[in-house]
């Protein structure tokens, strides 16, 4: 008949947690250290200590984009599992 209040929407369940987990898949190309950012985003011959690197601003963007897409990671999760306690409550 209907849905019982007390028991979660399971497949509802399994899409969020395949939902986060499509994102996560998606925004991990964009986790980078500030090495692989240097190597990435500046010049063989480019000098200068690693402070002056970091400022390059192709360096500069690669390490923006990761930090954003941490924290949108970040996010997801966070109402991934509100959404999944949320139906555990119903």
């Amino acid at each position: 008949m209907g849905t019982s209040t007390t028991h979660p929407n399971w497949f509802s369940i399994a899409g969020l947690i395949l939902a986060f987990t499509g994102s996560a898949v998606l925004a991990w190309g964009l986790f980078i250290s500030k090495d692989d950012a240097i190597k990435l985003g500046s010049s063989y011959w480019s000098g200068g200590t690693e402070e002056e690197q970091l400022k390059i601003p192709p360096v500069a963007d690669r390490l923006r984009q990761s930090t954003k897409a941490k924290l949108g990671v970040a996010f997801i999760a966070l109402g991934t599992v509100l959404q999944i306690v949320g139906a555990f409550r119903g």
